[in-house]
């Protein structure tokens, strides 16, 4: 306990002075130098954010190594009395609360429309605070049964039963809009097109290809839902694993696991199968990162760098994100001694020459598929639109729950150069009369432990400290879009590092009543007050999915039949009076109408609201404009033979713009021979 009010005392202080200071210097920055807004953007407002994300990393970097020095030199907090050290935590704490403002979206309806009768709610709550208890309690008698009679995965197996209840959406639902993003360029990648190369993407690389692989196998990727919800249930029960492992407690693990569903979860606005990019899809391959850190036991490992190396190429940003935390890791080793210097570069030289060759034996297994080299500037383009050029991203406020990230970060680094520097001046025995230091080096391991395999209370540390850079890299998604909806998306690593850091202090806790009064504290801070918070969209949540299940079509494609539906005449259309194989259809339903049709796309986007720069224009019809085909289908609205209506996926592009660019190519203007209610036949 002399230890944790330390860590907190000191947490508090760095976090505090890093929230004033960051927030003050991103004032006089953005006075300073103005944010250039770009205008070249087609369709949706650059909000460039030149300093927020830099400045957020900068100041990490340097507070880690203030964090260090202090760690190393100044290892004690003087000999300050117990009740000294408990006043100035709680009026750090006063001031934190004070920068985090209020609840993100706190008891916020949207989107859904108010009922008049609150007792809904109310009981609802109710209902899934018993649920939750329930769960937690049947997994803590798995677990002494599992004991009594030596029978072994019994509680997974229900954890993980649970989950595939709790997870499932009947009906596999699509929002239109975020779905195609994937649907799009994976669909290119079946009819042959190589990913970047000659097709825009926005989220991602493997992930492309491995959907367009599932194409040409004949899988519907109308049933995508169905991989989402599968992954939500592999990544929850990872998580639940993971803190298992470190907790050394059922219990704990499934309260653990309860607060990142709450969070992660059931506080979302939609159901979080629906919109893909913002779950599993994109944070997946960081779990299984850490999973197989927990097997390997080594960050230098050939083979974990490799799987390093294969899933940064899943998703770019994410890419990035895990080799920054990778990064990290081992230069925060090198910074306390863990490792030299020698064992560092080598270890920066090992996966540099990995990566190389992982990506080298992709764009093979692309040669030999019959795809062509991918290109690697097309990637850093795509990056750059987002990061560099302010592609939809959202200023952060300056009270903001967002805090929370950077105080667990700091209490994680802090506790984890606190056990394992070995101090310059040997301060901290026990005659010195500071109890936490003490209490360290009771079981502080040799420094060599870390250097080859590790395991124990070796591993856990390093466990946390890779899950707590994690965490800081993926937190850059809401530091560059930050809507408060996104705290929810990103919740799940600074959630698991909490239960990673508390696990540890928990695992040697011998005290049973301070175990469940840990736990009920846990559980009211992170199940009740959130489920309080959201308990609106939460309750519609849950009463969408039980409306849902009740409607009878559990495990048919909903958006399938939807699209069929609505484009039946669109698609005999196309059949019709459109021969050839690779057609242009100028519509902001290009994905899907493509996807239903199977025919080839002249355009190099897919969807066409992937487009959106002049420089991506022009990409998209190089070879439109040479070949300029004969017929094209294009929205009825855009050549005035209907009026303007509500695409499926919900949103707008100005395709005159598209349409201009072709016609002044091909020398030529498209008119419209035969239309439908939404699409027109248009010949040159």
């Amino acid at each position: 306990m002399y230890l944790l009010l330390d860590i907190s005392l000191a947490a508090l202080l760095v976090t505090d002075l890093w929230i004033l200071l960051y927030t003050k210097v991103l004032v006089f920055l953005n006075r300073l130098y103005p944010a250039k807004i770009n205008t070249s953007f087609l369709w949706v407002q650059s909000e460039p954010e030149p300093f927020e994300i830099s400045l957020y990393l900068v100041l990490m970097a340097l507070f880690i190594l203030t964090i260090f020095l202090f760690s190393k030199y100044k290892p004690r907090f003087s000999s300050l009395p117990t009740h000294i050290k408990i006043f100035f935590v709680s009026v750090l704490a006063l001031v934190f609360i004070f920068f985090i403002g209020t609840y993100p979206m706190a008891r916020e309806f949207d989107p859904y429309p108010p009922r008049s009768n609150h007792t809904i709610y109310i009981l609802t709550i109710f209902l899934y605070l018993i649920a939750t208890f329930l769960v937690m309690s049947m997994s803590h008698l798995l677990a002494l049964l599992e004991k009594l009679k030596n029978k072994k995965m019994l509680t997974f197996v229900f954890i993980f039963a649970v989950l595939l209840v709790v997870t499932f959406d009947a009906g596999f639902p699509m929002a239109g809009h975020d779905y195609e993003y994937f649907l799009g360029p994976s669909f290119e990648v079946a009819m042959g097109k190589t990913v970047y190369t000659d097709v825009l993407s926005r989220y991602g690389f493997l992930t492309i290809d491995f959907l367009g692989m599932l194409q040409k196998l004949n899988m519907s990727l109308f049933y995508l839902p169905l991989i989402v919800w599968l992954l939500y249930v592999f990544q929850y029960a990872a998580i639940f694993y993971l803190i298992k492992k470190v907790g050394k407690s059922t219990l704990f693990a499934t309260l653990g696991l309860v607060s990142v569903v709450t969070l992660n979860y059931f506080s979302l606005s939609h159901l979080p199968s629906v919109i893909p990019q913002t779950g599993p899809l994109r944070w997946f391959p960081m779990i299984i990162l850490l999973l197989l850190l927990s097997k390997t036991k080594k960050l230098n490992s050939i083979f974990f760098m490799a799987v390093l190396s294969l899933l940064s190429l899943f998703m770019v940003d994410v890419g990035v994100a895990m080799i920054c935390a990778y990064l990290a890791s081992i230069g925060i080793l090198l910074l306390i001694g863990q490792i030299n210097l020698i064992s560092f570069l080598k270890s920066i030289l090992k996966f540099m020459i990995i990566f190389l060759l992982a990506l080298l034996i992709v764009n093979t297994f692309h040669l030999v598929l019959g795809y062509q080299f991918v290109d690697i500037i097309s990637i850093m383009y795509s990056f750059q639109k987002h990061a560099v050029l302010g592609l939809s991203l959202i200023p952060m406020a300056t009270r903001t729950y967002f805090w929370f990230v950077p105080l667990i970060y700091f209490a994680s680094i802090i506790y984890f150069f606190t056990k394992h520097i070995k101090h310059a001046d040997h301060v901290g025995d026990t005659k010195g009369g500071d109890p936490a230091s003490a209490q360290i080096r009771r079981y502080s391991p040799p420094v060599e432990h870390l250097r080859e395999g590790i395991s124990g209370q070796n591993l856990h540390d390093i466990i946390l400290l890779f899950s707590a850079n994690l965490s800081l890299f993926a937190s850059i998604y809401f530091v560059g879009r930050s809507h408060p909806h996104n705290l929810f998306h990103i919740s799940i690593f600074p959630l698991l590092t909490v239960f990673i850091f508390i696990g540890i202090f928990f695992s040697q806790v011998k005290s049973v009543k301070i175990k469940l009064l840990l736990v009920i504290c846990l559980f009211i801070t992170f199940v009740v007050f959130p489920s309080y918070e959201r308990s609106y969209t939460l309750t519609e949540m849950i009463l969408t999915k039980v409306d849902r299940l009740r409607s009878g079509r559990i495990f048919r494609s909903e958006v399938k039949e939807i699209v069929n539906k609505r484009y039946s005449d669109e698609f005999s259309l196309i059949k019709k009076h459109i021969k050839e194989d690779e057609i242009i259809i100028l519509s902001v339903d290009d994905s899907y109408l493509f996807y239903a049709i199977k025919k080839k796309n002249l355009l190099a986007a897919n969807p066409i609201m992937g487009i959106d720069l002049p420089e991506d224009l022009n990409f998209a019809v190089k070879k439109a404009v040479i070949l300029c085909p004969k017929r094209i289908a294009i929205d009825c609205s855009v050549v005035g033979k209907c009026p303007s209506y509500t695409p499926f996926i919900g949103v707008s592009f100005n395709l005159n713009l598209i349409l201009d660019e072709l016609e002044k190519g091909c020398g030529a203007k498209y008119v419209p021979i035969v239309c439908t209610r939404q699409l027109c036949i248009a010949e040159r």
